[in-house]
């Protein structure tokens, strides 16, 4: 009797430890690093992720590589033998959500969000690009350049959204991978002129 007493305790006190240890940790994570919102004269936003220390400077430099970034997925995407509509808006629960990409081919419409943090896409951001993600799409790509936490891959796997995770740092990385989502739709390339 004194044992099982003992290791329910023991069990107490780690679950306990654990939860302020994970605590710590989110707090200390959120002083390293933030994510601000910035919106043009058009009304686009763009999310983007900066350091607890980083100057007007560097946060400018993060911008232009995260523009140029999106541009350079924008510029893979127009091979495609599709209807390309770059920062799409569209309203829903009364919200107005803004995707990086719309593909339209064939009658159907493909999303695509592209991310450009420092470090690899959280299942938190995950989950809030999920939730901005319209319902009933043929089909959803995130690209990160810094790649994905496994608990944000397996976010995705359990959102049941039809969605494929893409990462990599430029066109060589990125081309393959966005042929082989294209190629799984039907879509194909002006280049290779077959779906």
């Amino acid at each position: 009797m004194d044992v099982e007493l003992i290791a329910i305790a023991i069990s107490a006190v780690a679950s306990v430890l654990a939860f302020i240890s994970v605590r710590s940790i989110k707090r200390i994570n959120s002083k390293l690093e933030r994510i601000i919102y910035l919106k043009n004269s058009s009304g686009e936003v763009k999310e983007i992720s900066i350091g607890k220390d980083d100057t007007e400077k560097d946060i400018q430099d993060y911008l232009n590589s995260a523009l140029e970034y999106e541009k350079e997925v924008g510029s893979i995407l127009k091979k495609y033998r599709s209807q390309l509509i770059h920062n799409y808006i569209f309203e829903s629960n009364k919200h107005k959500y803004q995707i990086d990409y719309l593909l339209k081919h064939s009658g159907k419409n493909y999303f695509f969000e592209v991310k450009s943090h420092r470090k690899p896409l959280s299942s938190g951001v995950v989950s809030r690009i999920i939730d901005q993600l319209p319902y009933n799409t043929d089909g959803n790509v995130i690209i990160s350049k810094s790649g994905f936490t496994e608990s944000a891959l397996e976010t995705i796997k359990k959102a049941n959204k039809n969605i494929m995770a893409v990462s990599g740092w430029g066109r060589e990385e990125l081309t393959p991978q966005l042929d082989e989502f294209a190629a799984s739709k039907g879509i194909a390339s002006q280049a290779s002129g077959t779906p």
